[in-house]
């Protein structure tokens, strides 16, 4: 079989195809994951405290330190972020990504207010859906430990 045979060149528009949506996600998802575990590591050492070396320790010890800006309905987003981070870091099965990208879905709007906010976020895509989380999650890491620098 030679390189441009038929099928060869079938199976090369399909990598590129299923690259492009890899991309997509990827591209969304690493550098809010990172930009996450920042303000998570900012709140930590606000409180004065070394955070762990790996994001779900760092997870889990704000959750532990149980900051009053939090409702306990945005933990769960924490977790399928992180879920949809690794998923999409170590997989390319492109069901399973989907699956922890509906399930980041229903974290991110059981965690809005009823009424508006959530009906308006409903009928989102998956792009949009996950940087809402993500951006979501960090707002309320930075009010938390914008909260614990002025003493509150």
């Amino acid at each position: 079989m030679k390189a441009d045979d038929k099928q060869i060149s079938d199976r090369l528009q399909e990598i590129i195809e299923l690259r492009k949506k890899i991309d997509e996600r990827t591209a969304t998802v690493l550098p809010l994951h990172l930009i996450l575990e920042q303000k998570m590591s900012e709140y930590l050492q606000a409180r004065n405290e070394a955070p762990p070396n790996k994001w779900a320790g760092k997870k889990q010890r704000c959750e532990e330190l149980k900051p009053p800006e939090f409702e306990p309905e945005m933990w769960p987003v924490f977790k399928a972020c992180n879920d949809l981070r690794n998923e999409i870091a170590h997989n390319l099965d492109q069901a399973a990504i989907q699956a922890r990208v509906e399930q980041l879905r229903a974290a991110y709007l059981a965690a809005l207010s009823p009424g508006v906010q959530r009906k308006a976020s409903e009928g989102l895509g998956d792009i949009q859906i996950i940087e809402d989380a993500f951006r979501l999650c960090h707002s309320y890491m930075s009010v938390a430990t914008e909260n614990v620098k002025k003493g509150k």
